[in-house]
């Protein structure tokens, strides 16, 4: 995932940040992704396990080696705004990328086919998404546009290449790499020996 601005001033900045993702046949994931801290510069590593068989979310802190055990509807994400700042997102979920909707205030977006084309060795279907963003009521801010570009492997069932172009100066690419078909480790989607586990799941 990279993320690219142009500050008022003109000064151009980029960050990129790495995840690895895990999907079984019983529909688990697991990500990883890695950031880096914007206090001490050190990497860090964030683990978070869906699991839809037992209705949880698990997420792994390796600095503490302990395990946040949820109830799966606690933390569903709510509807991602567009106008969220990008600098402050995560890692993007297996079943999409990324999550767009368009706010109450935004007129009506128009749609492109874009076709298909190969993408890291897979068959994707693009769409393009173009939203006009009306300011803010008595705002002194340009109406801006929203384009979202997404390509999604119909055999997988899983977004390969999403770019995102907040016009004029917000650009952001989320590319899958490195795809490998085979069935993940179990262990993969379990809490390690030796990490302490805090079950915050409501209990009847």
């Amino acid at each position: 995932s990279t993320y690219d601005r142009t500050t008022p001033s003109g000064e151009s900045l980029h960050r990129k940040m790495r995840s690895n993702i895990y999907r079984d046949t019983q529909g688990r994931t697991r990500r990883e992704a890695e950031q880096i801290s914007s206090s001490t510069s050190q990497k860090l590593v964030l683990v978070l396990i869906n699991d839809p068989v037992s209705n949880t979310v698990t997420s792994l802190d390796p600095r503490t080696m302990t395990a946040h055990v949820r109830d799966e509807s606690i933390i569903t994400p709510p509807k991602q705004a567009v106008r969220s700042r990008p600098e402050t997102l995560t890692a993007p979920p297996v079943a999409s990328s990324v999550a767009v909707e368009p706010a109450a205030s935004t007129a009506e977006a128009k749609v492109e086919e874009l076709g298909t084309q190969v993408i890291e060795g897979l068959t994707a279907k693009g769409t393009k998404i173009t939203t006009r963003l009306a300011s803010a009521a008595g705002g002194k801010e340009q109406p801006r546009t929203l384009v979202v570009s997404k390509w999604v492997s119909e055999k997988l069932h899983i977004e390969v290449l999403t770019e995102i172009d907040d016009v004029p100066e917000n650009h952001r690419t989320i590319r899958l790499v490195n795809i490998v078909r085979t069935e993940p480790e179990s262990g993969l989607f379990e809490i390690p020996s030796g990490y302490t586990v805090v079950d915050s799941r409501s209990h009847e």
